[in-house]
């Protein structure tokens, strides 16, 4: 089996998991559309390897046009035209969020260009990492932390609103006394 067998089986292993956990019995869309993603980047690398070496150092750029993002390298306009095509079936929801295409596909681009140079896994993580797309434990546990921080101040900024009334008969907060709208609630954002 030489690499084009091994790369398009492996993407068709992969789309096989990555139906059955969006689609099936798995029930895991976020695992599923993950499975997707590596099996295109392996579908990518398929079609890659079936090309002919060029007879010159012609190398194709597939780039997406608004942002100057270079979405990678590629030896032949096939292959180039196959991964953004795969790139653009990419745009699918997980988790009830938008996938990150712009960075799946900086990502893919990067992961391709090390396999390409025959690179291993701490290799291909190196080059995440170069190209600035690697999240460190600390800037995840950073972003959770301000996430819970962000929940816990809504928290108790509603819970101000709750107590900071206006009372019926004048124009004056039920809490504090202080004019309507109180300090506390302009401070809070209120109309």
């Amino acid at each position: 089996m030489n690499s084009v067998d091994q790369y398009a089986a492996q993407a068709e292993r992969l789309a096989a998991q990555a139906h059955h956990f969006t689609y099936g019995d798995g029930a895991d869309p976020g695992t599923g559309h993950a499975l997707a993603a590596e099996g295109q980047i392996y579908a990518t690398l398929a079609l890659a390897a079936a090309q002919p070496a060029p007879s010159t150092a012609e190398v194709f750029r597939a780039e997406h046009p608004d942002s100057g993002i270079t979405l990678g390298h590629y030896t032949s306009a096939a292959a180039a035209r196959a991964h953004c095509e795969a790139l653009t079936r990419l745009r699918v929801r997980r988790g009830g969020r938008r996938v990150n295409a712009r960075a799946i596909t900086s990502a893919a681009g990067v992961i391709l260009a090390a396999l390409q140079q025959h690179r291993t896994s701490a290799g291909i993580a190196c080059a995440l990492d170069a190209a600035g797309l690697l999240n460190s434990p600390e800037r995840a546990a950073d972003l959770t932390a301000l996430r819970k921080q962000l929940v816990e101040l809504e928290t108790r900024a509603t819970a101000a609103r709750g107590i900071h009334t206006k009372f019926p008969d004048s124009e004056h907060c039920t809490h504090d006394g202080e004019p309507w709208p109180c300090p506390t609630l302009a401070a809070l954002g209120h109309d």
